[in-house]
């Protein structure tokens, strides 16, 4: 089975998209705002986790709606992992 987490910090998030650029050898990576932007069109929420750090980051819900949101959102047709 997947292991999938419905909340994921911003940090993180943005910490491996930038690492993904360099290994696709990008020329300018996005800006964290621009970042932001396209993860809430992905059908990412921000929120904050509670507690005493106050973590900011996105919610995409349960793994089946965030599948649905990459498809609607890119048009592919993906065969995904079960």
């Amino acid at each position: 089975p997947i292991y999938w987490r419905e909340f994921f910090s911003t940090d993180s998030l943005y910490e491996s998209y930038l690492d993904h650029t360099k290994t696709m050898h990008a020329f300018r990576p996005i800006g964290l705002p621009e970042f932001g932007a396209f993860l809430a069109r992905m059908g990412g929420r921000s929120c904050r986790l509670g507690g005493s750090l106050r973590q900011r980051g996105y919610r995409f819900g349960p793994l089946s709606t965030a599948r649905a949101a990459f498809v609607r959102v890119t048009g592919l047709s993906v065969n995904w992992p079960e």
